[in-house]
């Protein structure tokens, strides 16, 4: 990607500036770096908002902020994925599904580049184990 000035004349690659979220409808967790370095990270806490959708719209405003502030072009977060053997699982995975909706329209509307990743993808990657959450934020 080149970096266009007002006179469209620079061809500096642009710095990437990626925001890293694993979004939920109560507590969210995220990462920025700035050309693959960390520079920023720590939690969106929605969890004392009673009600879904100001908690919705919340979290979008928060995500919002962290794309302003930190002038974000590239963005990766979790995909959801149902899970059957989860109890209660139709309830959480509507609620994923709608926090989800909301930042995809984020997104969108922004213009930022996107892409959702399975939670068992980046965990791979990252070479992190464990049949239970307790075991994989253990071996993170």
């Amino acid at each position: 990607m080149l970096l266009v000035n007002a006179l469209g004349a620079s061809d500096r690659p642009m710095a990437t500036n990626l925001l890293a979220l694993d979004q939920s409808s109560r507590v969210s967790g995220y990462a920025i770096f700035k050309d693959g370095k960390l520079v920023d990270y720590g939690r969106l806490d929605v969890s004392s908002i009673i009600d879904f959708g100001e908690r919705l719209t919340q979290i979008r405003q928060m995500v919002n902020n962290l794309i302003e502030i930190h002038s974000i072009n590239e963005i990766i977060f979790e995909d959801i994925q149902y899970q059957s053997n989860v109890h209660n699982n139709v309830q959480t995975f509507k609620a994923l599904a709608e926090v989800y909706g909301v930042l995809y329209e984020l997104f969108t509307e922004l213009n930022i580049k996107n892409q959702s990743v399975l939670s068992t993808v980046w965990k791979s990657k990252l070479g992190i184990k464990g049949k239970t959450r307790p075991e994989q934020k253990k071996n993170a």
